[in-house]
């Protein structure tokens, strides 16, 4: 249902058979669908200048963090999301 659709996606760019980047790529044709906005991070084990630079090529992901992720960067998605 539309309106079960996630405020906020943790995405990991090294996922077994659709990486993150794939998904994006569907994510995009499809967002329309969807009343509300979804707030997409990368979450990611990758170092990489390169994936961060990508993730700067979608609209729709709004940061980069790199894994472990701390309590304090999900204190922060969550307050940029509306949480308190």
């Amino acid at each position: 249902k539309p309106d079960e659709f996630p405020d906020i996606i943790l995405l990991d760019i090294e996922m077994p058979i659709m990486d993150g980047w794939h998904f994006m790529e569907r994510f995009e044709k499809i967002k329309a669908m969807f009343p509300k906005e979804t707030a997409i991070y990368i979450v990611s084990s990758s170092i990489a200048s390169s994936d961060k630079e990508k993730s700067k090529t979608y609209k729709g992901i709004l940061g980069y963090f790199t894994k472990p992720i701390a309590f304090q960067d999900v204190l922060e998605i969550a307050k940029a999301n509306g949480g308190h």
